[in-house]
């Protein structure tokens, strides 16, 4: 487990949500290739379904099935694919499993080695570890790092360590991760949990106060067109969603309106603003329960995050 702080002052300031001011600073995360290597030494505990690491890449082809499981027969060669969406698309059949994909960047012939999951939600889907975030903004919050123990994908845990709640030196707690562009990609499925009590609150790829050089480039959560499922008290007084993403108001809402010992969560899937631009996800609270460190009993936790 990994944990990080960042508290204090930092030199770029926002709004949020007008109910006081959110100091961050933005981390760029350094050693990609060491990060990869963590990421492959951590999926290689996680026992295989399938995996496409065959002597036959680069040999000729003329059909697909003339290739091993998970690899693709491209300019009349068995070739590494270069996402799980487009391993699906071209081979229907292929099931959940770990898959070498030619990802920007990885070596033609051995790749990266990532999860794909080829069931849910039309298949295609790219888990992301540790070596998928290129940068993390922070401010105000304690993070915990980990992996979920049955495919090796990247958990976050954030606790909300500001306090206040008006006034010059009111504070807002904040994390958002930036992705990188391994492959291009056009939709984010994560499941997040919610404990404790904020009145102001922005997530689900609300806009604010995630403006200006941080901005997330994905479309804020719509009820009616994207998806949100598996609900757990996500409105003020009931589990399904109860449409609100980001407000700051003593007015009842999710992040408010229940016990601040109950668990609330949802499983999003989200779209990008542009899609071929790079893109970030984060969440933001104010007027919070609030304690140092880990011991805050207002938290969240990203995890089995995809791409696809």
């Amino acid at each position: 487990m990994v944990s990080k702080s960042a508290i204090g002052c930092f030199s770029i300031t926002l709004t949020l949500l007008g109910c006081g001011r959110l100091d961050y600073e933005t981390v760029e995360l350094e050693g990609a290739d060491e990060a990869v290597e963590v990421a492959n030494e951590e999926l290689a505990s996680v026992p295989v379904t399938e995996q496409n690491a065959s002597p036959n890449v680069g040999e000729p082809c003329e059909e697909h099935q003339e290739c091993f499981v998970g690899l693709l027969c491209r300019t009349a060669q068995c070739s590494l694919p270069e996402s799980c969406l487009e391993l699906k698309t071209t081979r229907p059949e292929t099931t959940d499993g770990r898959y070498a994909l030619r990802v920007r960047d990885a070596p033609p012939e051995t790749g990266e080695v990532h999860f794909c999951d080829m069931t849910r939600d039309g298949g295609g889907w790219t888990l992301l570890t540790r070596s998928w975030i290129a940068s993390e903004t922070m401010g105000d919050v304690t993070v915990i790092e980990g992996h979920d123990a049955e495919n090796g994908g990247l958990r976050l845990q954030v606790y909300a360590n500001a306090e206040g709640c008006s006034g010059p030196g009111a504070k807002q707690s904040f994390h958002l991760f930036g992705i990188n562009e391994k492959i291009g990609w056009e939709r984010l499925r994560l499941v997040q949990r919610f404990s404790g009590q904020a009145d102001c609150f922005a997530t689900f790829g609300a806009q604010t106060p995630f403006t200006g050089p941080t901005a997330t480039n994905l479309v804020p959560l719509d009820p009616v067109i994207d998806t949100i499922r598996d609900e757990l008290r996500m409105g003020p007084d009931a589990d399904a969603f109860g449409g609100i993403s980001s407000a700051c108001t003593t007015d009842a809402h999710f992040m408010n309106s229940w016990s601040p010992q109950l668990l609330r969560r949802a499983e999003v899937i989200l779209r990008k603003d542009q899609p071929d631009l790079p893109a970030s996800y984060g969440t933001g609270v104010g007027c919070n329960a609030f304690g140092a460190g880990t011991s805050s009993p207002t938290w969240w936790i990203y995890h089995d995050i995809f791409v696809r």
